[in-house]
């Protein structure tokens, strides 16, 4: 492997990290309060609903650091 494909694999390692990270914290997070609250599945749903949106965010931040036209 060249080192652009090294490059490219080691994006979308991150970024599938990321996911990985985001959604588990939320749905985490989510189960924990439904289990204080007794409100299953409410904020699990919740939880998970916002990780995805997160990870969006991040996955556009990433791609526009990329292509160059993230905020500098």
């Amino acid at each position: 492997m060249n080192g652009s494909a090294w490059k490219a694999l080691g994006f979308a390692m991150g970024i599938g990290v990321s996911l990985a990270v985001l959604i588990a914290a939320g749905v985490a997070g989510g189960r924990w309060l439904d289990a204080r609250w007794h409100t299953e599945p409410l904020f699990t749903v919740a939880g998970l609903l916002a990780a995805l949106g997160a990870g969006v965010y991040v996955l556009l931040r990433q791609v526009g650091d990329i292509t160059g036209r993230g905020r500098s």
